[in-house]
């Protein structure tokens, strides 16, 4: 479907408060699409002001605060979001988490709390509104995932793990959903500048790696709507050989990582000397 097809329709946008959130509520807004945005409850004053923020826009919104790893709240989350909007068009699967450290120091609760909120929930969500979308022969998933579900870095193993599970089963509902009129897309940013995970360490990234703006990132959600592509790459330099060279020469990785100096980065983002990952291999 092209982008201007999508006007008029409803959206469910998790993690909306804070980091890229609010930018891609404010894109889709902007594409007259009907908000419905969500985070925890910790942050429901930050998720009200950006519902207000959106008053200029023509577009109905609706904000309620939901612990996603929670499935009656997930479900219940559904449940009010049809009821105020009506049935859902487009899911947006942004809330995420990240503890980065020694994958052997962290604890199993951390562990639960990256895999419940990155896959178990955006999983669960799809599929409760994806029968529905299959009935209307309409609907799009899109799942903000990570250039580190493609490149594992160290210190942050449990979350790329997430997010490359993200990614596998986005690939393969492409194939399961062909045809239906509904498309799922991953949107896959290198590390975003400004806001977000990576902003609050106040690490600036090697230049192999580079960043993103978050204005970047909302545009190829909006642009993942089309559904020309299941994957979108968001980096500044061109990404799919290197990813082509790393699946032909897997041994390549930990050497090419520690050369670009990506492994020492991701120490010192842990707070941890920047010889402890490759300590570690």
């Amino acid at each position: 479907m092209k982008r201007s097809d999508w006007k008029g329709a409803t959206a469910l946008l998790t993690g909306a408060s804070r980091g890229i959130g609010p930018y891609i509520a404010r894109a889709l807004a902007g594409e007259g699409i009907h908000l419905a945005l969500t985070a925890t409850p910790a942050s429901k004053e930050k998720l009200n002001r950006v519902g207000a923020s959106l008053a200029g826009f023509d577009v109905k919104t609706f904000t309620m605060a939901a612990d996603l790893t929670d499935q009656n709240q997930r479900s219940d989350l559904i449940r009010r979001v049809d009821s105020f909007l009506g049935p859902l068009d487009i899911l947006v699967n942004n809330a995420g988490v990240e503890n980065a450290g020694a994958f052997a120091e962290i604890t199993e609760t951390a562990i639960h709390q990256i895999i419940d909120t990155n896959l178990t929930a955006p999983l669960s969500l799809a599929r409760q509104v994806l029968p529905e979308m299959i009935r209307r022969n309409k609907g799009s998933v899109v799942n903000v995932a990570s250039l580190a579900g493609r490149i594992p870095m160290a210190t942050i193993a449990t979350y790329g793990a997430s997010k490359a599970g993200l990614i596998a089963w986005t690939e393969a509902m492409t194939s399961e959903l062909h045809g239906s009129g509904v498309t799922v897309a991953a949107v896959c940013p290198t590390f975003v500048s400004g806001e977000g995970m990576h902003a609050r360490t106040g690490v600036k990234s090697p230049w192999m790696a580079g960043e993103v703006t978050p204005e970047r990132v909302a545009r190829s959600v909006v642009d993942a709507l089309a559904g020309r592509s299941h994957e979108i790459l968001v980096t500044p330099l061109p990404t799919r050989p290197l990813l082509a060279m790393l699946a032909l020469f897997p041994g390549l990785g930990t050497r090419l990582k520690t050369a670009w100096g990506l492994s020492a980065f991701m120490a010192r983002r842990a707070g941890q000397p920047p010889h402890a990952t490759e300590n570690r291999r």
